[in-house]
């Protein structure tokens, strides 16, 4: 099972006050040059590198967002956030909450893997003994030698990554340190330097853009996106306040929930641990019952109805997965764990009344 956590309150809560201009400064950082560069919406890279990746990057922009402070008066939309509403949030998800606005970006080599449960990451960039983060998702996903951009971050006495998690290429790998050399003043040739906490988080947005420049290479409509620029001039318009919406059609993108590494079905470099297939196993809320949730199902524009109880989720044409109501469990099942990371999301977000928090396994296949 993957690690999951309900974020529905802190999504809400993005859309509040003077948030969701804050986080489109942010965003434009991480994806701004992007955009700009290729004259496109974020809806057209998504068409480029598949919903997964798309969301994924912009859970690494929110994930960074909520490090950050500003000059407003919630000052970080995190401590603003629990001031107001942490009395709702389990033990659980505060921890992951709180661990969020101090967590650092970084990169890591995958060390061992223990399948199903577990991995060993090596810091690249600050060093340091290596750390075992507990995450069944990733432990099917990754080898050893993979290298990884992602925070590690503390709950409740277990090391997790947060969901903004990206697999980087050699090349990719390459470009990014080169990129941190030149942030830091040091020659191509010279050592990295190892950076304080808080100035590895003020260069968070190169770990996006390294890893965009080698996804779409020669692919963006005009040029290409280029690492040496993360503080070049932000893309005007309304992009990123399009992109920044948590939107209840579905379509928008939503910081990942779990941490299973986003790689749409396809894409060059995908492995056929990454085709595996999974299922999404939603609990009913307390009290409801099929018969209150089958109205809600039948009328949603993101599912067709296959039978009295099964529906198909489709999006742009692609049918995605199938929910099937078994008992007292919604469960939807996918082809790979980056779907199911995508459907745990929009399920819960659409449906957040009455469903419970999702639990994500794969199925093995005999």
């Amino acid at each position: 099972m993957s690690n999951s956590h309900d974020l529905k309150g802190l999504f809400k809560f993005l859309n509040r006050d003077e948030w969701p201009q804050c986080f489109a400064m942010v965003f434009d950082d991480h994806l701004g040059q992007t955009l700009k560069a290729g004259d496109m919406t974020f809806e057209d890279l998504a068409g480029m590198i598949g919903n997964e990746w798309a969301n994924t990057l912009w859970g690494c922009a929110f994930e960074d967002f909520l490090t950050q402070e500003f000059d407003v008066a919630g000052v970080n939309m995190i401590d603003d956030y629990m001031k107001r509403r942490g009395w709702k949030e389990s033990a659980r998800t505060k921890a992951y909450i709180r661990a969020l606005r101090t967590s650092t970006m970084s990169l890591y080599r995958v060390e061992q893997v223990v399948p199903g449960q577990s991995l060993s990451l090596r810091d690249v960039i600050r060093g340091g003994d290596d750390v075992v983060v507990s995450d069944p998702g990733m432990a099917r996903s990754v080898k050893v030698g993979d290298h990884l951009a992602a925070r590690v971050v503390e709950e409740l006495n277990r090391l997790i990554l947060a969901g903004g998690a990206l697999l980087f290429s050699d090349d990719a790998v390459t470009t990014l340190l080169d990129s941190l050399r030149e942030a830091y003043g040091k020659a191509a040739d010279e050592p990295l330097p190892q950076p304080a906490e808080q100035e590895l988080r003020s260069v968070a947005a190169l770990f996006t853009l390294s890893w965009l420049t080698h996804e779409l290479g020669d692919r963006l409509p005009q040029g290409k996106a280029s690492a040496e620029a993360a503080d070049s001039e932000a893309v005007e318009g309304s992009e990123a306040n399009e992109a920044v919406a948590v939107n209840a059609n579905g379509t928008e993108p939503l910081t990942a929930n779990t941490t299973t590494v986003s790689v749409m079905e396809g894409t060059t470099g995908s492995s056929d641990a990454e085709l595996t297939p999974h299922e999404v196993r939603f609990p009913l809320a307390t009290k409801v019952l099929q018969k209150d949730l089958t109205p809600h199902l039948d009328e949603a524009d993101w599912l067709q109805k296959h039978s009295a109880k099964v529906w198909h989720w489709h999006h742009e044409g692609q049918m995605l997965g199938a929910a099937e109501l078994k008992g007292r469990h919604l469960t939807l099942s996918v082809e790979s764990a980056a779907r199911a990371k995508w459907g745990a999301e929009i399920f819960s977000w659409k449906l957040s009344e009455l469903l419970r928090e999702p639990e994500i396994e794969a199925v093995m296949v005999q």
